[in-house]
């Protein structure tokens, strides 16, 4: 069932509300067939204070935050949106060595 334009807007106004607040923001977002869909927009990141971090774990396919590029640490008004290409093959080995 499609969400209406008035149900979508409400939802993006609450996200954008809270992302003003908060230093750190990870999106995971994916619909499977489809491009990521996006979830932050450039204002939402400008909202932000100077310093904040950004991590977009679907920009492999298309990304939830605008202006992530796939691969790639962008600075955007002094806010960082971390890009990197598959995490989870970043992390794993990483956090076996912890448990070891």
């Amino acid at each position: 069932k499609e969400m209406s334009d008035d149900y979508k807007k409400q939802q993006a106004d609450l996200v954008a509300a809270h992302i003003a607040k908060q230093d750190i923001v990870v999106t995971t977002a994916l619909i499977p067939g489809r491009p990521a869909p996006r979830l932050i927009t450039k204002d939402m990141v400008k909202s932000m204070r100077p310093g904040s971090v950004l991590v977009d774990l679907a920009v492999e396919r298309g990304g939830n935050v605008e202006g992530a590029k796939a691969g790639e640490v962008m600075d955007v008004a002094g806010k960082k949106i971390v890009g990197h290409n598959n995490v989870p093959g970043r992390i794993v080995p990483t956090a076996s060595e912890l448990y070891a």
